[in-house]
C-alpha cells in the first residue's frame, strides 16, 4: 500500500481506506525536529552602542577590541546547527584574526562550570569596507571540548570576540541555530 497513512484507534488505514493493520505498544514514531534561530547583541565593556547605517553595534574594535555576548540556552535544545560571530568592517583591511573565548554554566554550576581560554579560531582575513562578515565558530577547539559539546539546555554562556589587527571593525552579535 502506498500513499497516504492515517492511523484510528491504532489501525493503519491506506489513502485508498484499505486496512493495513496495527500499531503495537512499542511502537515508535519519530518526534518532529524543529530548528529557530535566535540573535544575540554583541556589547563592548566601558563604551556605548553605536549605529552602522541603522545597525546597532559596538564601537570600534580594531587592533585588540574585544566584544561580550551573554546568551542562555532556550529549555528543550538538544542540539546546535549553526553559530556564527556577526560583524561590519568600517573600512578595508587585510592579515586580521580574531579569537574566541567562552564560558558555559547551569543553574547551580559555577559561571565558568565548562570554559575555553582565547584562542584564535580565524586568521589570515581580509576586509572590505561596508561588508558583514559571518565567522562560524563551531568546531574551535578539539571535541569533547568544543562550545556545541558543552552546552545543552538552560545554560547560561558568555562569547568573548577579540580582533587582532587593523581596519574599523564593529561587532553585531551571534547569530545561534538551536534544534530542538
Amino acid at each position: 500500500m502506498t500513499g497516504i497513512f492515517k492511523i484510528n484507534n491504532n489501525e493503519v488505514i491506506g489513502s485508498d481506506g484499505t486496512f493495513s493493520g496495527t500499531i503495537g505498544s512499542n511502537a515508535t514514531l519519530p518526534t518532529k525536529v524543529t530548528d529557530k534561530t535566535y540573535l544575540y547583541q554583541a556589547f563592548r565593556v566601558g563604551t556605548s552602542m553605536v549605529n552602522f547605517g541603522i545597525y546597532n553595534t559596538t564601537n570600534d574594535l580594531a587592533s585588540g577590541g574585544k566584544c561580550t555576548i551573554n546568551g542562555c540556552v532556550p529549555a528543550g535544545v538538544t542540539s546546535i546547527v549553526e553559530a556564527v560571530y556577526i560583524y561590519i568592517m568600517n573600512d578595508s583591511a587585510t592579515g586580521n584574526a580574531v579569537s574566541l573565548e567562552w564560558y558555559i554554566g547551569g543553574s547551580n554550576e559555577d559561571y565558568n562550570e565548562d570554559s575555553l581560554s582565547s584562542i584564535e579560531f580565524a586568521s589570515g582575513i581580509n576586509h572590505t569596507a561596508n561588508k558583514l562578515k559571518y565567522l562560524s565558530f563551531l568546531n574551535v577547539s578539539s571535541s569533547p571540548n568544543r562550545f556545541e559539546d558543552k552546552i545543552s539546555a538552560n545554560d547560561m554562556f558568555a562569547l568573548a570576540f577579540q580582533h587582532l589587527g587593523g581596519g574599523d571593525v564593529r561587532a553585531i552579535g551571534a547569530k545561534i541555530t538551536w534544534r530542538f
